[in-house]
């Protein structure tokens, strides 16, 4: 179930994401831990997708999380940062200044599509 996590189709990605999100179990730890991993791959569309998943699997572990995606979030690869601008607009966090104010560092990104998802986030 995990690797489907990283699935090329966005859909299959998504459903798989939310149904380990939906169980407080093995999976979802077993997910974070490879998402959390996979944030430092050397493939783009991993860490994009590892970015997408922690977004949904965020909750169970906020402390990991977030710090985690905020290191993404300066990640040169523009589907990175926008994965994981998203990704940190899902995730509780106990500190959501901290949050703020690394978005607001992308908010000018020369991506439009990065700067959009920190402001949506």
């Amino acid at each position: 179930v995990i690797r489907l996590m990283f699935e090329e189709n966005f859909l299959v990605r998504k459903a798989v994401t939310k149904v380990i999100a939906l169980r407080d179990n093995a999976n979802l730890r077993d997910g974070l831990r490879q998402a959390l991993k996979s944030l430092k791959d050397e493939r783009v569309k991993t860490r994009e997708y590892a970015a997408n998943a922690l977004g949904y699997l965020g909750y169970a572990d906020p402390e990991k999380v977030v710090p985690a995606l905020l290191e993404s979030l300066k990640d040169e690869a523009c589907t990175v940062k926008a994965a994981t601008a998203e990704a940190l607009g899902r995730v509780d966090y106990p500190h959501p200044q901290t949050v703020i104010y690394s978005l607001l560092d992308v908010v000018n990104d020369e991506s439009e599509y990065v700067s959009s998802n920190a402001v949506i986030a």
